[in-house]
């Protein structure tokens, strides 16, 4: 049974039903590692997934400290009392006080919550690592199509 005849050389070879066994199992094997791996439900994106949801976990905590000042700020505002802070920066200020104005210096500490900040780690995307395990597996498949014509000859 004739799978696949080769017209580019001199000569034409033929792969023979007997080399289709160990070639489909190459094949499958990179499929699963491909599957396993890479898959939609593959362990890489399980892990992008766990991490994305850490630092969502992280934001939302963040979030939940920030809005328990802000609501103890609402029921000071609410029952009257101001601080001086805001006061100040409303323009108002008590005899005698002198305001400096110091804002966005270089150097000043700024809290960022994570997601917004940008990571200097190296991370390859699963989509590019998809398209390389690709290119890898027609290299595979090619090596096995130049060893088998190699054994053929020799």
């Amino acid at each position: 049974m004739v799978i696949w005849r080769d017209t580019w050389g001199k000569g034409s070879s033929i792969i023979l039903a007997n080399n289709r066994i160990p070639l489909l199992a190459a094949a499958g094997a990179l499929a699963c590692l491909y599957f396993f791996f890479l898959g939609d439900s593959g362990i890489l994106q399980r892990l992008s997934f766990l991490e994305e949801k850490r630092l969502l976990a992280e934001r939302i905590e963040l979030l939940e400290e920030r809005q328990k000042v802000l609501r103890h700020a609402y029921d000071e505002y609410r029952e009257g009392r101001y601080r001086h802070g805001d006061t100040v920066l409303a323009g108002f200020i008590g005899a005698g006080e002198k305001i400096i104005f110091l804002r966005d210096l270089p150097g000043r500490d700024r809290r960022e919550i994570p997601g917004n900040a940008v990571s200097r780690r190296f991370v390859m995307e699963l989509k590019h690592l998809r398209i390389l395990w690709v290119f890898v597996s027609m290299t595979v498949l090619a090596f096995f199509f130049l060893k088998k014509k190699e054994n053929k000859k020799g």
